[in-house]
């Protein structure tokens, strides 16, 4: 996914669910999709694509809410935040995700 589309996801996210800081699969099928970061500040979007995983992308979105901390501002992440994960991811054969899915059951 080129940079413009991501962008453009980010902004139907930002839509739907609120937010100002957004990670999600670039592939939505994609077991092993590689993820984008994007963040709208100043009425703008910031692409960050290509993180390799989830785990890279959440290290992102901690290093942008610091950074933006630092400046002032909001850096609330259950308001701020939108972390995505699609089927695929959730289904992929990893240990942080078979995780996930087992406490999820409890």
């Amino acid at each position: 996914m080129n940079e413009a589309r991501t962008i453009e996801k980010a902004k139907q996210l930002r839509k739907e669910l609120g937010g100002t800081i957004f990670a999600f699969p670039l592939e939505e099928d994609n077991p092993f999709s590689p993820y984008g970061v994007v963040v709208f500040a100043g009425g703008q979007y910031f692409a960050y694509p290509n993180a390799t995983d989830i785990s890279e992308a959440a290290a992102g979105v901690l290093t942008i809410l610091e950074e933006m901390k630092k400046h002032g501002f909001d850096t609330d992440y259950e308001r701020n935040v939108r972390l995505i994960s699609y089927q695929a991811q959730m289904d992929a054969p990893s240990v942080p995700m078979r995780r996930l899915r087992k406490s999820s059951h409890h």
